[in-house]
């Protein structure tokens, strides 16, 4: 439902919870998946989403892809893929405290502008 590539996926569990090491980690995830092209898939506690949602936005390169999943076990399911440059302008999807996934990656097929 992301639309990321899923041939190959890792998954991290949680990020730190400390806002620099957080925002260190996903500047490292960013710079790998450049790199490699693997899809990495996160979670969050409800409580927390929005402030990585937030470091997400901010701190991964503008042209990957970042999809976030909330309530996927019920009627009120939601997801959204975007490129993290379109993220600013999307609303805030955390009005409740909500179970939510997070990827990031690129769609398959595409190929990124920035490797390294």
């Amino acid at each position: 439902a992301s639309g990321l590539d899923a041939q190959r996926f890792c998954f991290l569990g949680y990020l730190p919870q400390d806002s620099a090491q957080r925002k260190s980690v996903i500047r490292r995830i960013g710079h790998d998946a450049l790199k490699d092209r693997i899809t990495r898939l996160f979670i969050e506690t409800p409580y927390r989403n929005r402030a990585l949602l937030q470091d997400l936005a901010q701190f991964l390169p503008g042209e990957m892809h970042l999809c976030a999943a909330v309530n996927l076990d019920t009627a009120e399911q939601l997801i959204i893929s975007k490129s993290v440059g379109h993220w600013k302008n999307v609303p805030d999807i955390f009005t409740a405290k909500v179970p939510a996934v997070f990827a990031i990656g690129f769609p398959a097929g595409i190929k990124p502008a920035n490797t390294m």
